[in-house]
């Protein structure tokens, strides 16, 4: 199996191959957030197109919601899921967290806080970095 990394800023690219399997491709960072998408080529078309699992289309979602507050009621209508499902989906959901606690007939209001990757104390730029943390 092969492993490309490429840390370029505060991004981290990977793509992931394994024999004849379809390639992988993911990418996490400032600005950039994909899933671990297999890679697709369509000999007719020419192109090369990432495919997400729909096991991943909750990172998706989330990932496009960033800048929005969110409730359950909110997530429970856009991806058809009971709110009990939401709740639990805005608990899993990487770097999602309660900005205001659920107060009378307020719900529980949601806001992401992450950041980059965790990348410690690396320098991309400097030349007496430790090397790459990845």
């Amino acid at each position: 199996m092969g492993l490309l990394r490429s840390a370029t800023g505060l991004q981290r690219w990977t793509l992931q191959r394994d024999g004849d399997r379809p390639s992988r491709l993911s990418a996490k960072g400032r600005d950039v957030h994909l899933v671990k998408s297999t890679l697709v080529y369509d000999d007719q078309t020419r192109l090369l197109s990432a495919q997400v699992a729909s096991a991943d289309q909750d990172g998706v979602y989330f990932w496009g919601k960033r800048g929005t507050q969110l409730t359950a009621a909110v997530v429970s209508e856009d991806l058809n899921v009971s709110k009990p499902t939401a709740t639990k989906r805005l608990h899993a959901a990487e770097g999602w967290e309660i900005v205001q606690a659920w107060q009378g007939s307020s719900p529980d209001l949601w806001e992401y806080s992450g950041s980059g990757p965790e990348l410690g104390d690396y320098d991309p730029w400097s030349s007496s970095s430790s090397g790459s943390p990845f």
